[in-house]
């Protein structure tokens, strides 16, 4: 269902810039397949959907977000590799 090409060109890609238009706005992408069709669906999908967002939200408002720093104290280029598995992981973050 997800992967037809007139509607995700490259649907085997990991690219999540395909939801993103020309101008920077996000696309009106539907997903419903998260939570199954029909009689299967999932009933607590509202509920899912809200506890996610606030759990991300939760863990995101304790970080500070900054670039990393080098021996010298500048600034750090940010290079982003993922792993290739079946769920991707940036390789390389730094901690502190």
């Amino acid at each position: 269902m997800t992967r037809d090409t007139t509607e995700y060109p490259d649907p085997e890609s990991s690219k999540p810039e395909r939801f993103l238009r020309p101008d920077g706005t996000v696309t009106n992408d539907d997903m419903r397949y998260v939570f199954g069709f029909g009689r299967r669906f999932c009933s607590g999908r509202h509920l899912a959907n809200a506890m996610i967002w606030m759990t991300i939200a939760s863990i995101l408002s304790i970080f500070s977000l900054v670039l990393a720093k080098d021996s010298d104290g500048n600034e750090a280029p940010v290079v982003v590799e993922y792993t290739s598995d079946v769920i991707r992981c940036v390789m390389g973050l730094l901690l502190s």
